[in-house]
């Protein structure tokens, strides 16, 4: 009986570390919505977000829009104030509900802010989804 309390209290102590280790995790990773419309070659940036974490990526999930094979987005992402050299490779899609993962060159800066850039080289697209930087 007393060994079955032990185990009960221990397995009880270990769901409520996942579930606090899971909570944290939803916090620290937030996603933020854009909407972008370009046309020519105009580029788009989001407002600036937090990155609050050192993963070196970034997701974006597009979720309506214009997008197509014959008008293909570009995202890339951009630390704040620091637009002449972007964090990341432009990455791309042909269409909507898409979820990308974007690699960062290094490590980001914890707590500094990051813009998402859309690019449509010359193509009239709009597009919609959410980040996470």
């Amino acid at each position: 009986m007393k060994r079955r309390k032990i185990a009960i209290s221990m397995l009880l102590v270990f769901a409520l570390t996942i579930m606090a280790s899971m909570t944290s995790f939803a916090f620290t990773n937030k996603e933020f919505s854009f909407s972008f419309t370009t046309s020519g070659t105009q580029e788009g940036y989001t407002e600036p977000n937090q990155k609050t974490d050192l993963e070196e990526k970034a997701y974006v999930t597009t979720t309506g829009g214009t997008v197509s094979t014959s008008a293909p987005v570009y995202f890339a992402v951009f630390r704040t104030n620091y637009y002449a050299s972007s964090q990341t490779l432009f990455k791309y899609t042909t269409s909507n509900n898409v979820r990308m993962t974007i690699d960062y060159y290094s490590t980001p800066v914890l707590n500094d802010w990051y813009q998402l850039c859309c690019e449509t080289m010359g193509y009239t697209v709009s597009v919609q989804g959410r980040w996470c930087p």
